[in-house]
């Protein structure tokens, strides 16, 4: 996946902005998927965002209704839901995103 991006980057467009990989679709209670991450953050380090998108009961509801998590009434959401756009603004800067 990275040599794709690196790839794109140097073939295609110079000006992509590689802001790293995001774990999505994360289910916490899975020793696997535990191990994977673990796995990932300890091996590429340098590319895992420090971020994760856990499966969530709010994201398909989100998703089927058009709107983002944090726009839903407030329930068990967590953190990271409840903060919306802003929970990622630390890694848009660092990266240098919307420059």
């Amino acid at each position: 996946m990275l040599q794709t991006v690196f790839g794109v980057r140097q073939q295609w467009n110079p000006k992509l902005k590689f802001m790293g990989i995001l774990a999505n679709r994360f289910m916490h209670n899975s020793t696997r998927q535990k191990a994977a991450l673990q796995e990932l953050f300890e091996n590429y380090q340098d590319y895992v965002l420090p971020l994760k998108i856990s499966t969530r009961a709010a994201i398909p509801r989100a998703l089927e209704e058009g709107r983002g998590v944090w726009q839903l009434p407030t329930g068990r959401r967590s953190r990271c839901e409840r903060r919306g756009p802003a929970s990622v603004r630390g890694v848009d800067e660092e990266n240098g995103a919307g420059q």
